[in-house]
């Protein structure tokens, strides 16, 4: 996979994507996120969470003042681990550039929990971590194949929502590596 590059003006604008975007988000049966419907809208339009936008601003806002942020993460399809890299730069005109890349990928048994097309539960909600994709259950994060085991999804029921937010442990990391409070 060639890398995914996306860039988004100082009042965090998407100004433009690549080809790859388009091809990611096709193969992600994810129409509403071709180029076509993306640049020109804010980034924060796609991100769900507090936590997650607030580390948005944190690395649009740092890479305009600092070297270049490499931040590993997770971004998995139902049947496989998705292991990737962001690298965030500053570009030229207060823009901010975004490469992302496949850096590892493994395959499993597939997890409709996050399946775009699985029917949902509205009245059930679960959390996912934006960077690792850990899911939360009883206060605690643990992988998806755990959580689907203990939220008992085995059978072709609803599966609950998905909001996303920060574990501890890439909250951690965010302080520790970033220098943010």
């Amino acid at each position: 996979m060639e890398e995914i590059v996306y860039r988004v003006d100082a009042a965090g604008i998407i100004v433009a994507v690549n080809e790859e975007w388009d091809r990611f988000a096709a193969e992600n049966d994810a129409p509403e996120l071709l180029g076509s419907r993306v640049v020109g809208r804010r980034m924060s339009d796609f991100i769900s969470g507090a936590d997650t936008q607030l580390a948005f601003e944190l690395l649009k806002d740092m890479a305009t003042l600092v070297r270049p942020i490499i931040i590993p993460f997770r971004c998995d399809d139902p049947g496989s681990r998705r292991h990737m890299e962001m690298r965030v730069t500053a570009a030229p005109g207060g823009e901010v550039e975004f490469r992302t890349r496949i850096v590892g990928l493994e395959a499993r048994p597939t997890i409709r929990l996050i399946d775009r097309q699985a029917r949902r539960d509205s009245a059930r909600m679960v959390a996912l971590c934006a960077w690792c994709n850990r899911g939360k259950f009883d206060g605690e994060w643990m992988e998806l194949e755990e959580l689907v085991h203990k939220l008992q999804l085995f059978d072709g029921a609803p599966v609950p929502e998905i909001s996303h937010g920060m574990c501890d442990g890439c909250q951690r990391t965010l302080k520790e590596q970033w220098g943010v409070n």
